[in-house]
């Protein structure tokens, strides 16, 4: 069973480029899948039909998804910069606290 099971995960690592489409396709069926049904079963809509209404309206979702992501990180790019020099100023003082040295105090130990 162990020799199995990485048998296959080697097998998965080495046709990984072609098992992303699939893997996306039964999701996206298993999603699907019920959302159809209903529109056939309640609305009378023919199977098609469903089908169709239902595949743009996650094509749509995927398409807004991949836009808010992109203009996330051109955001992201953008202020780069500035994200860059608050992590310097983060991990200087995180330095600073760690090793004892206090910027602009004095502390005297009677």
């Amino acid at each position: 069973m162990i020799l199995a099971t990485g048998m296959l995960a080697i097998a998965l690592a080495y046709t990984r480029a072609v098992m992303v489409p699939f893997v996306l396709a039964i999701f996206i069926t298993a999603v699907v899948a019920p959302v159809v049904d209903y529109q056939v079963n309640r609305w009378r809509l023919p199977k098609w039909f469903a089908a169709l209404t239902t595949l743009l309206v996650v094509l749509a979702s995927l398409v807004m998804m991949g836009v808010g992501l992109i203009v996330a990180v051109q955001s992201m790019v953008l202020s780069a910069d500035e994200y860059s020099s608050q992590v310097a100023d983060l991990a200087a003082r995180l330095f600073d606290e760690r090793s004892g040295i206090t910027r602009g105090y004095v502390f005297v130990v009677a």
